[in-house]
C-alpha cells in the first residue's frame, strides 16, 4: 500500500480573473474552491493511475463534510484525523496582471492529534510505502522519522525546509528538490550542467537514495540508487496550470519505481504525468500521462 501524509492541508480558494489592483475593492467572478495538501493532490494522482493509496490528513469536521463528495468522486481513501481548529484558507490569484499566493496558518498538531497520527503511523508496515509531503513543525518530522527507521518503512520526502539535510541521515528513498530549493536549503549554486550533476551526488551523499531535480519546463535529472543519471527532455507544450506538477511527478516516480524497480520508466512516466498536469486545469489523468509520452525523451548521461 501506498501512503501519503499531509499535515497542514487546506481550502484552496483558487481565483482566476482579471487585473488585480492595491488599494481598492477587487471583484471577481471565476473561482474554484479545492482541498489543498501536496499529499492529498499525491493520492488523487496516483488513484488516477489505479495505484492503491490512503491518504492521511487533518481536516475539521465541516471542512470535511464541504468535499466529502468530492472525496468520493476521486475514490480517494481518506483517514482523516479530525481537528476542533478550523482547516485554514489559502488563496490562490492567477490575474492578468499578476499572479500571488496568500497562505493561512499551518495545522496545530498537539498532543492529542499526535496520538492519533500515531496510531495510523503504526498500521504502516515494511511492505509499504510512505509519501511525506508539506509543511509542518519540524520536530514532529523527526518524531516521524524516528518511527520509520525503527520499523523499516520506506519512505519520499516533500519537504522545503532549511533542515532538509538532517531529515537525510534517515535516508529517503527519495527527494526532488528544484533549483530554487536546492539554492536556498543546500547553499548550492547552480549556473550549469556539471553544477547540477555535482548537487545531484552531494545530497545523495547527504542520505538520500534517489534524487530528482526539476527544472520546470526545461525538464528534470535523476540519479539512481544504482549510481545512474538520466535527463529527461521535454517538448513544450501550452501550460494551462503549474499547480500540483511537482506532486505528480514525486508520486509517480515514487510508486512506480517502488513497485517495478524501473528507474527509467518510472522516470519517464512520471515526466509525462506531470506534463498531463501542466496542461490541466488542476491535476492530469493515466490518459494525458499516456499521450504525452512522446512529449519526454529520457537521456543516459552516465
Amino acid at each position: 500500500m501506498i501512503y501519503t501524509l499531509t499535515l497542514s492541508p487546506s481550502i484552496d480558494l483558487l481565483i482566476e480573473d482579471g487585473q488585480f489592483e492595491l488599494n481598492q475593492v477587487n471583484r471577481y467572478q471565476n473561482s474554484t474552491l479545492l482541498p489543498g495538501g501536496k499529499g492529498i493532490n499525491a493520492s488523487i494522482i496516483l488513484n488516477r493511475h489505479n495505484f492503491q493509496t490512503k491518504a492521511i490528513t487533518f481536516f475539521d469536521k465541516n471542512t470535511l463534510y464541504t468535499f466529502s463528495s468530492f472525496f468520493n468522486k476521486e475514490n480517494l481513501n481518506l483517514i482523516n484525523i479530525e481537528t476542533e481548529k478550523s482547516t485554514r484558507i489559502n488563496i490562490k490569484f492567477y490575474g492578468d496582471n499578476t499572479n500571488f499566493e496568500l497562505n493561512g496558518a499551518r495545522t496545530i498538531i498537539d498532543k492529542k492529534l499526535k496520538e492519533k497520527l500515531f496510531s495510523e503511523l503504526n498500521k504502516i508496515t515494511s511492505d509499504d510505502l510512505l509519501l511525506i509531503m508539506g509543511t509542518s513543525d519540524e520536530n514532529l518530522i523527526i518524531e516521524i522519522l524516528d518511527l520509520l527507521k525503527q520499523k523499516q518503512i520506506k519512505f519520499v520526502l516533500d519537504i522545503d525546509s532549511p533542515n532538509l539535510k538532517t531529515f537525510l541521515n534517515y535516508k529517503p528513498l527519495l527527494i526532488k528538490p528544484n533549483k530554487d530549493e536546492l539554492e536556498r536549503n543546500f547553499n548550492l549554486t547552480i549556473k550549469n550542467e556539471n553544477d547540477l550533476i555535482e548537487s545531484l551526488y552531494f545530497i545523495q551523499n547527504l542520505g538520500s537514495e534517489n534524487v530528482i531535480i526539476s527544472l520546470d519546463k526545461n525538464g528534470a535529472y535523476l540519479l539512481t540508487d544504482k549510481n545512474e543519471i538520466y535527463k529527461a527532455v521535454i517538448k513544450p507544450i501550452k501550460v494551462v496550470s503549474a499547480t500540483g506538477a511537482g506532486d505528480t511527478m514525486i508520486s509517480i516516480f515514487s510508486a512506480n519505481y517502488f513497485l517495478n524497480q524501473d528507474a527509467v520508466s518510472a522516470f519517464k512516466l512520471a515526466n509525462s504525468a506531470a506534463i498531463g498536469t501542466v496542461f490541466s486545469k488542476w491535476l492530469g489523468t493515466e490518459k494525458l500521462t499516456n499521450d504525452f509520452l512522446s512529449n519526454v525523451e529520457i537521456i543516459k548521461i552516465k
